[in-house]
């Protein structure tokens, strides 16, 4: 699916390319969307004194000796355990095998250039943060800020799929 998607002759994909290690090359596309962190973006230039803070997950895999581990793909556990969450992706692909994986999510904190920013933690004083890269980013033209890090804000798996394609709409809408 994703493969067709971007199978256009005005998309190019560069994997395993850090955006800021391109980013002076790609002043002739007509426009960018950013999908990092906002802080990042500008340089950190706001955050001096504290950085907006993120969390981040290590993913635990387990192999286990039964077909499947759990009646779903996703089991959350939100209060209870140390870990949040239980993926067996066997479930999505419906792949049939005696032996099944899982992977264990543990949140713990973002720590720069030893794991991934994930989620933002949303407080007040990162909150006056973000609103300062977010009167900047609205200065820019023709590079959009989407998704969990670049909109400093949590959203489940829908809601970001909402948030990129209500940003289609209102693109489509300011052509007409």
């Amino acid at each position: 699916m994703f493969a067709n998607m971007l199978d256009h002759p005005h998309i190019q994909v560069f994997l395993n390319t850090d955006f800021f290690d391109v980013r002076h090359k790609l002043s002739h596309y007509e426009k960018i969307f950013y999908t990092g962190p906002i802080d990042r973006y500008f340089d950190f230039k706001f955050s001096l004194k504290k950085k907006l803070e993120y969390r981040s997950i290590n993913f635990v895999f387990e192999t286990h000796e039964q077909e499947y581990y759990q009646q779903n793909s996703v089991n959350n556990y939100p209060n209870e355990h140390d870990f949040t969450r239980i993926v067996e992706y066997k479930h999505f692909t419906e792949q049939k095998h005696p032996k099944t994986t899982i992977s264990k999510e543990f949140t713990v904190d973002y720590v720069a250039d030893k794991n991934e920013p994930y989620y933002p933690v949303p407080n007040p004083e990162n909150q006056a943060i973000y609103e300062q890269y977010k009167q900047e980013a609205d200065k820019l033209d023709n590079i959009y800020f989407v998704g969990r890090l670049a909109n400093y804000k949590y959203f489940n798996m829908d809601q970001a799929f909402k948030n990129a394609l209500d940003l289609f709409k209102e693109l489509e809408e300011s052509k007409a």
